[in-house]
Parts: structure tokens; C-alpha cells; sequence
């Protein structure tokens, strides 16, 4: 089977193929039918990995990720977890293979099970960053980076916020039931950020909705998101968004006859009958920027971030075939507001609350500044008209 894909994806491009298994004797068969180097995943100091793959690549041009784990699993503390990051780095230095060819995963355990989990991975970063500082290192949604003092740690991430308002536009217009369901990760800044200017923008346009959020505490789980999913819609809800990676929430409105509004890809294909379009980001943008800059010798911003107005973040094509009459239209005019600074997403009166309590308000006339002093999204307040199903 591995044959057949590199076979297969060579046939019609030469971008270098990223050859993944767990098994290391799988992976230097597959680094055999590549025509160019590529990326290999992963070692780590599980068993045999490292002297299985390292010796292959060793006098390549082929790079690999490196995950900080070992025979007794992913390590509990920071220290430990240097202390394989070390071991990593002392084998590659055997094999003569240079640190700017690995790509070091520190792993994020799910946080459900581990609240420590977001910290270790930060404090690891930020140690492997002071060790290495000829190697630039990028971090999506992170905000540490500014106040870390190093010059090659920085932070990115895209005003998705932007893209959640226009679609809530789509919903609102769509809805039967004026009830919204929301299938969302965690309750995280960028997933209440997301759901917050979702509901907003429906309200924009249907001030009678309100809409319903249950939280999975996963990112990817197809089953759950489709229960998740059914949860919503058995209350009553006829449109269903989502911060989550599968096309679950998709086909499960469509089975029910219902509509929904996805993210990261297009899932119209998957569910033709009842998805409108998705949110999307184009990070190819960042990425281009950030390597021009290396190869230019200038710096890497140490944070960044963009949007609508940059193409960054984007809809995919609505689907006219079960859209509102004049949702294009709508969208449209907002997004035109939104470009040119005279509509704010997070715009007063609101008022709301954190899932730790905190009380949080926004006059009238004024709004709330979101992502414009970092590129992190930091707004965690579940407002009137937004219910989270515990």
C-alpha cells in the first residue's frame, strides 16, 4: 500500500512526500521509493527507532520529526521530557544529521486528562528555543513570545474570529428553528472567540436566535462529534457550526435533515444537502513570509497576524443550492465593513462571563480589541443568548 501512495503521488508532482509510520523498518522502505528527499515521522526513544532511521538519512538531505517521548510513554514534567530532547539531539549528533533538519514535537497530551499539559509543552519550547538560537521557531496561537526576550521565538495565528462573524451571517439567515447548535473543542479563548462572533453575526441579521454550545474537551473524534451533533439538533437546533476537524458534524445534519457550517475544509462534498460552506485559513501566507524573511536575513515578526482583509482567513464557496436568498449579498457587505475598520465584531453593550466566573462588559460604543495586540485569540466571555449544555 505504501508503494502504491509514493507511487501514485509522484506520478503527478515532485513536492516532497512526507513518509509516516510506526513502525521505523516501514519508514526507511518508504525513504527508499522517494525520488527526492522529504520528511520522515518520527523517531523518538522508543525502541529501535532512532538506530533504525538515523543511519538511512544520515548522509541525506532528508529531515524528521522527533517526539519527546521514550519507552515509558510521553514524560509528566519538563525535565523529563529535556531529558529525551537531549537524547535525541546527542544521537543526531552521532549520526552527524544538524539539529535545522529535525523538527522537535514536544507532544501536548489531551488536557482533559492533564491541565498541566499546555504549560509542560510551552516550558519545553522555551527551553529547546535558549538552547538553539539559530533556529527560528514559529508557534501557532501561542502568546509567549514577546515577553520571552528570545529573537528567534514567535507567535502567529489568523483573526479567525472574522471569518466565524460572516458565517453566523449564513446561519442566521438559514434558520428555521432560530435555535443554533455549536460543537465546540474546549473552553479555550479561541474556540469561545470563534463561537462568540458566530452567534454575533447570526444575531445581526436574526435578533431572535440564540444558540446552543456543548463542549467535547477533543479536537478530533468523529464519533463524538457526531454525537455531539445530535445532541444539538434533538434541542431543537437547525443549524449546526463547529471547532472541530472531522466532516461528522456535516453528514450527521444532513442525515438529519438539517444544515450546518464547517471548518478547516470545504465539506460540501461530504454533505451536499447540508453544508453551506466553511471557515478557512490559508497559512501558506505566514509560512511564505516567515522563510522569505530567513532566506532575506531579516526578522521574522514576533508576532503575526492577519485576516480577512489579507486573504488569510476565508470562505469557501457558498452553497447557493441550500443558502438563504441574499446571503451571498450580506456577507459580502459585511465583509466590505469588516475591511474597512467600520464594523468590529466584539462591538458594545455586551456583557458576559468566563468558565471561570469573571464578569466581563463592553459599553456601548466602544468594542472589544480582539487579536489587535496579540495574535492570540484572548476573548472568553459566553454572552446573553449563548447557552453552554453541560
Amino acid at each position: 500500500t505504501l508503494k502504491w501512495m509514493i507511487d501514485l503521488v509522484q506520478e503527478v508532482t515532485d513536492t516532497p512526500i512526507c513518509v509516516d509510520s510506526p513502525s521505523p523498518r516501514v519508514c526507511v522502505e518508504g525513504i527508499k521509493l522517494c525520488k527526492r528527499p522529504g520528511l520522515v515521522n518520527s523517531v523518538s526513544l522508543e525502541g529501535d527507532k532512532i538506530d533504525t532511521i538515523f543511519p538511512v538519512i544520515a548522509d541525506t538531505q532528508w529531515e524528521c520529526v522527533a517526539l519527546l517521548c521514550d519507552n515509558d510513554g510521553i514524560p509528566d514534567s519538563v525535565e523529563k521530557r529535556m531529558k529525551v530532547f537531549h537524547g535525541i539531539m546527542e544521537k543526531a549528533k552521532e549520526y552527524n544529521i544538524a539539529p535545522s533538519r529535525l523538527h522537535i514535537d514536544p507532544l501536548v497530551v489531551t488536557l482533559s486528562t492533564d491541565q498541566t499539559a499546555l504549560t509542560v509543552f510551552a516550558d519545553c519550547c522555551r527551553q529547546i528555543k535558549a538552547e538553539y538560537p539559530d533556529i527560528q521557531f514559529c508557534h501557532a496561537h501561542g502568546n509567549q513570545a514577546a515577553d520571552s526576550g528570545l529573537p528567534n521565538f514567535h507567535n502567529y495565528f489568523a483573526s479567525v474570529y472574522e471569518g466565524r462573524y460572516l458565517s453566523g451571517i449564513a446561519a442566521g439567515l438559514k434558520t428555521e428553528t432560530n435555535k443554533l447548535g455549536y460543537v465546540a473543542s474546549f473552553a479555550i479563548p479561541e474556540v469561545i472567540s470563534g463561537y462568540t462572533a458566530f452567534y454575533l453575526g447570526a444575531k445581526s441579521v436574526n435578533p431572535d436566535v440564540t444558540m446552543d454550545i456543548i463542549y467535547m474537551n477533543e479536537w478530533n473524534d468523529p464519533n463524538l462529534e457526531s454525537q455531539t451533533t445530535q445532541a444539538l439538533i434533538d434541542r431543537g437546533c437547525d443549524v449546526i457550526s463547529q471547532q472541530s476537524d472531522s466532516t461528522a458534524p456535516a453528514t450527521t445534519a444532513e442525515q438529519n435533515g438539517v444544515w450546518q457550517i464547517g471548518y478547516n475544509s470545504d465539506m460540501t462534498e461530504a454533505a451536499p444537502k447540508a453544508s453551506l460552506f466553511s471557515v478557512r485559513v490559508d497559512w501558506s501566507v505566514y509560512e511564505i513570509e516567515a522563510v522569505q524573511d530567513v532566506i532575506n536575513g531579516e526578522e521574522i515578526p514576533t508576532d503575526w497576524c492577519e485576516g480577512i482583509a489579507d486573504d488569510v482567513v476565508y470562505l469557501s464557496p457558498l452553497n447557493t443550492a441550500i443558502a438563504a436568498e441574499g446571503t451571498q449579498e450580506a456577507i459580502d457587505s459585511a465583509a466590505e465593513q469588516i475591511k474597512s475598520g467600520s464594523l468590529h465584531v466584539f462591538e458594545g453593550p455586551l456583557k458576559g462571563v468566563s468558565p471561570d466566573g469573571k464578569e466581563f462588559e463592553v459599553a456601548a460604543g466602544d468594542y472589544y480589541p480582539e487579536q489587535e495586540e496579540q495574535s492570540a485569540a484572548s476573548w472568553q466571555y459566553v454572552i446573553d443568548g449563548c447557552t453552554v449544555i453541560e
